[in-house]
């Protein structure tokens, strides 16, 4: 059980600063972390691999954090994506089309279709849907039940 220490909590992956008139709300990683996400050569469809980004870049943008912490937020989350082997402008996009979707300006609603992922080459099968209204699912391979 975490008990407030110097006016501070941790809940979750929250740090709650506790002021005379104020809360205040920061980031908080546990001293383990070990900044690990699925790295950008393995054998995972796209969507799975960003699926750790996504989650920190909507968090950033969606919490009410000060100015400097969001800004040592963003450092953190390049350095996660450089050890995982991300370029970034991979990690850039992302941030841009999820600041596209938070606004509204995202394109229309698209019909979903659901393939299963055994290796990058159901892209190049996938790629056929690219200028249609449908969307690819990927899941994975089933391997226990065959």
């Amino acid at each position: 059980m975490n008990t407030e220490k110097e006016e501070k909590i941790q809940f979750l992956d929250l740090t709650i600063n506790r002021k005379k008139q104020n809360m205040f709300i920061d980031i908080y990683r546990k001293p383990t972390e070990t900044d690990t996400t699925i790295n950008c050569h393995s054998n995972h469809p796209l969507e799975q691999k960003l699926s750790a980004y996504r989650y920190h870049i909507h968090r950033l943008n969606t919490l009410p954090i000060n100015t400097e912490e969001k800004k040592n937020e963003e450092d953190k989350l390049e350095s996660v994506a450089i050890n995982n082997s991300y370029p970034m402008n991979t990690v850039k996009k992302l941030k841009e089309k999820l600041k596209r979707i938070r606004t509204g300006t995202q394109e229309r609603k698209k019909k979903w279709t659901p393939f299963t992922y055994f290796s990058p080459m159901i892209r190049k099968v996938t790629n056929i849907f690219k200028d249609t209204d449908i969307k690819i699912a990927y899941r994975a391979t089933n391997t226990i039940f065959k």
